[in-house]
């Protein structure tokens, strides 16, 4: 879809380049604050924050109808996914011990995988049909993919980080 809808503007082969990398810099450039945002608010805070940007982005990126709004989208779009996964990947850090840690990161970075497998193709298959992009397409994915496969175990956490040893539940109001 992105080089369909960038060429349609009017983007050139390099355009079109800067706006896939775009999202990459937003990675790139904030994962490391991210991770320190997380450590000093706690991970609701910026998981809140980065989901709502990613929400924004996406919409942007939706309605642009210029190539320069394009890559500033798509780098707004990066920025907030390095904030939402950076604060996810520390929530399963924290829920989880670490004799079952490296199979929950797996299993997160392969809902992702699911969802940057599907989203593009079912953003495509909306674009054909609406002639809108639908970039949202790859959390639908990430949710049916492999999300509610991480399932939290009889361990805890509070706003600011700290594990609870022997809760016996889980809810997101205390992330």
């Amino acid at each position: 879809v992105v080089p369909h809808y960038a060429t349609a503007l009017g983007a050139s082969p390099a355009q079109v380049g800067v706006i896939f990398a775009a999202y990459s810099a937003g990675l790139l450039l904030f994962d490391i604050p991210a991770g320190i945002a997380c450590d000093r608010y706690g991970y609701k805070p910026p998981l809140v924050l980065g989901m709502a940007g990613l929400t924004l982005a996406t919409v942007a990126f939706a309605f642009s109808g210029r190539i320069w709004l394009l890559a500033a989208s798509r780098l707004a779009q990066g920025i907030a996914g390095a904030v939402t996964w950076t604060a996810a990947m520390a929530v399963v850090a924290a829920l989880y011990p670490s004799r079952r840690l490296g199979q929950r990161m797996g299993i997160m970075m392969t809902s992702g995988g699911i969802g940057t497998i599907i989203g593009p193709a079912l953003g495509g298959a909306f674009y054909c049909r609406l002639r809108r992009p639908f970039s949202g397409c790859g959390s639908g994915g990430y949710r049916a993919g492999g999300a509610p496969l991480v399932q939290p175990d009889a361990r805890n956490i509070n706003p600011r980080n700290k594990i609870t040893p022997g809760a016996e539940t889980f809810s997101w109001e205390q992330v």
